[in-house]
């Protein structure tokens, strides 16, 4: 089905869009549907950052870690979106000048990033592990130190690169997510 189909259809019943939303999602590739939704994405932010791969469900805690706050700044969010590699995922957008990559790689660790810049994303930022996390991550561990001593900050290291494990710099303990 072609995209004129598609919005001829979308003009009609809610059971024939639904239909045809279907029809058009099998039809098409998971990659072009993202590629679009990238596209459409850039667009309406104009400039800032669309950040691809996000595990389905995980933008609006990933807004929160990145501490941007959706009442203050442009964000736009698609999520549950189909994905060839991993099922499915969402995809964000905001409009903001900068962004923590560290504090991204580590909640999303296989995201891909893309600066957008008059309304096209120009070019891909490559989130890179922080090798240390400070007060980010609380430990879960029960007789950790940091539990019964609050003027602590909470540290956790880069234990496993390949696998994005973090553990406690005082306990050991593994960090949750």
């Amino acid at each position: 089905m072609s995209m004129s189909e598609l919005n001829a259809s979308a003009a009609t019943t809610p059971e024939v869009k639904t239909q045809a939303t279907a029809t058009a999602t099998h039809a098409v590739a998971a990659d072009e549907v993202n590629d679009l939704t990238l596209t459409r994405l850039a667009a309406v932010l104009g400039r800032g950052y669309v950040i691809e791969h996000v595990p389905a469900g995980g933008s609006l805690s990933l807004l929160n870690y990145l501490k941007i706050d959706p009442s203050e700044e442009t964000v736009v969010i698609a999520t549950n979106v189909a994905s060839r590699a991993a099922g499915h995922e969402d995809l964000l957008g905001v409009r903001v000048d900068e962004i923590d990559t560290d504090m991204l790689a580590l909640f999303a660790p296989h995201a891909i990033i893309a600066r957008v810049e008059e309304g096209k994303p120009v070019r891909t930022v490559d989130p890179v592990l922080p090798a240390r996390v400070v007060n980010t991550i609380r430990c879960v561990n029960p007789g950790c130190v940091t539990q019964t001593e609050p003027y602590l900050d909470q540290v956790f290291v880069l234990a496993d690169k390949n696998l994005g494990e973090y553990r406690c710099e005082y306990c050991s303990a593994a960090a949750q997510f």
